[in-house]
This record gives C-alpha cells, sequence and structure tokens, in this order.
C-alpha cells in the first residue's frame, strides 16, 4: 500500500467508519421498506397479532378476556403494536410501518452499543453484519414480537455498556429488559441475568436500582390483569407443580406438539423417517444456518476468551461474560421450548433466535 494512502487512511478512519455505519443503516432501512411492502401477510400469524393488538388498544377487549381473543403473549406485545394503530388506522400498513420504524431505531441503538464497547469499526461491522443478513431483515420488516423484542434489547445493551457507573443508564436498562419481558415471557429471565451483572459490577446500591426498575413494569401488567394473567404461566409451568393455576391451563398447547414426544429412545426415531423428531432436526439445522453469525461467534468467542490477567479491564471482563453467559441462557431456554416440545411442533426455533441475536453480536465485539 503506498504510504500516502496508507497515511490518509489512518488520519481519516473515523470518518470512514462512520461513513461505513451511516451507509450500513441506509441500506438496511431500504431492505426494510422494500420488504414491508412486499412480503405477504399471514392470517394466521402476523394478521391475527395485528387485529388482537387493535381490539385490545382500542379497548374492544380486554387481555385475558374469557369472551375476547385469545391473549397468547404478554400485554405489552398487544398495546405496542396496538396504540399506533389506534393512532394512525389500523391494518397491515400501519403495522408493517411500527416493524420498520422499530427495527430501523434498534439497529441504531445496537451500533451505538458496539461503539461503546469496540468503537466505530465495531460499530459497523454489526450494521453491515446485521444488513447483510436478509432473513433477519425480512423478519424484523413484520410485526412480530421478535422486532419489538429486539428493539427494547438494542437500547438495554446500549444503556449497561457505559464503561462508567450511570444510575440513570442503569434503571433505564432495567426498565427496557422488564418491558421486553411484557412482550414476551421468554425473555423475562434476561432482568433478572441483568440485575446479577449490575450487582457484579456496581454493587449492591445500583444493583438493587435496577432490580426494582425491572420488575416495575412486571408487577404493574401482572397487578393490571391478576388473575388472568396466569393464563401464561400455567402454559409453561409443568402440570402438577401448582395445582392453583390449573383451572388456567389452555387446551391449546396439546395442538403444537403431542404430549407423548419423547426423543428418548434414539433408535425410534433414528429407524423411522416418518417420526416427529425428524421435523425437530429440520428446525434445529434452519436455525444454526439463518442464525450462523451470532451462535458461531459467541461459540468461538467462548473458546478464544482471555485469561484472567489479560482482560483489558476488569470492569471488560465482567460485561462480556454477562453478554455471552446471557446469549447462550436463552439458547438453552429456547432449545428448551422449541425442541422440547414445549411450542410451535419445533418450526418456531430459527425465529426465537431473533430475540437474543444481539446479546451475542455485542458479546461478540466485547470478546474481541
Amino acid at each position: 500500500m503506498p504510504e500516502k494512502l496508507r497515511f490518509w487512511l489512518e488520519k481519516n478512519q473515523g470518518w470512514i467508519a462512520t461513513v461505513l455505519i451511516v451507509s450500513g443503516v441506509i441500506f438496511y432501512f431500504s431492505q426494510s421498506a422494500y420488504f414491508a411492502h412486499t412480503i405477504p401477510s399471514t392470517v394466521w400469524d402476523e394478521g391475527m397479532y395485528v387485529y388482537k393488538s387493535y381490539l385490545f388498544a382500542s379497548g374492544e377487549y380486554t387481555p385475558f378476556e374469557d369472551s375476547g381473543p385469545w391473549t397468547n403473549q404478554m400485554p405489552f406485545a398487544y398495546f405496542l403494536a396496538g396504540w399506533p394503530q389506534v393512532v394512525f388506522g389500523a391494518g397491515f400498513r400501519t403495522g408493517r410501518y411500527l416493524a420498520v420504524a422499530l427495527g430501523l431505531l434498534g439497529l441504531i441503538g445496537l451500533a451505538l452499543a458496539a461503539r461503546r464497547v469496540s468503537g466505530r469499526w465495531g460499530a459497523a461491522a454489526v450494521v453491515w453484519a446485521v444488513a447483510l443478513n436478509t432473513g433477519w431483515v425480512q423478519s424484523y420488516s413484520q410485526l412480530f414480537s421478535q422486532g419489538m423484542v429486539s428493539f427494547l434489547f438494542a437500547w438495554m445493551l446500549f444503556f449497561i455498556t457505559n464503561k462508567r457507573e450511570n444510575l440513570a443508564e442503569i434503571i433505564a436498562a432495567g426498565l427496557l429488559a422488564g418491558l421486553a419481558g411484557m412482550v414476551r415471557i421468554n425473555v423475562l429471565p434476561v432482568v433478572f441475568l441483568l440485575a446479577a451483572y449490575v450487582f457484579w459490577q456496581y454493587g449492591r446500591r445500583a444493583g438493587w436500582w435496577m432490580l426494582a426498575s425491572g420488575l416495575a413494569p412486571v408487577l404493574f401488567f401482572h397487578l393490571l390483569y391478576w388473575p388472568d394473567i396466569l393464563k401464561i404461566w400455567a402454559y409453561w409451568i409443568p402440570q402438577g407443580l401448582f395445582p392453583a393455576i390449573a383451572a388456567f391451563r389452555s387446551p391449546w398447547r396439546e395442538i403444537f406438539v403431542p404430549a407423548n414426544f419423547s426423543w428418548l429412545p434414539v433408535r425410534a426415531w433414528l429407524s423411522n423417517p416418518e417420526h416427529l423428531a425428524w421435523q425437530g432436526v429440520s428446525a434445529l439445522v434452519d436455525a444454526l444456518r439463518v442464525n450462523f453469525l451470532s451462535w458461531f461467534g459467541v461459540l468461538s468467542a467462548l473458546v478464544l476468551l482471555p485469561r484472567r490477567g489479560a482482560w483489558r479491564s476488569d470492569h471488560h471482563r465482567k460485561l462480556t461474560l454477562f453478554l455471552i453467559g446471557s446469549y447462550l441462557a436463552m439458547l438453552v431456554i429456547h432449545f428448551w421450548a422449541a425442541l422440547g416440545g414445549k411450542s410451535c411442533q419445533f418450526v418456531c426455533l430459527p425465529g426465537y433466535f431473533l430475540f437474543f441475536n444481539w446479546l451475542g453480536l455485542i458479546g461478540i465485539l466485547a470478546a474481541m
């Protein structure tokens, strides 16, 4: 490389990285807007979600109402999707525009979190990693709860990756984590993982403030819809563990995976190509293929973690372990849910990664 060119690149690398970040965000937005207008709508999944959200937000029905639509997610998921429809008009168009806006704002929050962890070049790498993954962009261009959770997690990561203790940002991160849990119950454990990290990193005062802010939206929605909100918990809590919630159990669970399904013994399905387990294997392959960057990057980072004395700082070590540990915890939980016969007859697994991929991407940068 000519000396003048090398000198110019070194002198202007900050601006070059900024141009890459902005161009990546624009490229993402252009794809997302295109997909929002061209991807066919689905009545059962996105369509019902858009419709139920409007009914709940407009007050025509109340979540968990016995005579109303099936409330199979936490309440904030419907209000976040429903309030814009009340203001701008009901229907897919408003829903898709909301999805595009949440995806774009989430990507900006993710880029800012990456910049805090790894500078402008790290932010540029994350933005283009997302923008070049067509499957991710398509999913975030439709009004699904994955896009909502990812938006909330992106800004949670921004607030929690500050290199200095900032109580206001810690409280904001906790609030966003709690709201994400009130969109989807499957990401609620992040509130407690984040609290454990804050206690570890900043001490008891910050930890208690974070835990209080994280649990505030959880308590609010539970008190608002008690006891009917137990219908969500009854779906996931093993039968017989808490007999008092038996009355809240829904028969819908059996339509996803038969109650008697089991992966064991292995020979029972290895020798039978029609066995339901092969659908689980197919879903696992699809999930690993579509989300290769996040899981392979996290596992590689885990293998290559520095020794304790080789970290940049103790703060950096704790942040990295929190991010990677949270990603792996979410991975195990969603493997259990999708492959363990708990929901969706396996097909939801590729989409489940979209809830927590951002934890992995920032974790990879932190480990580098």
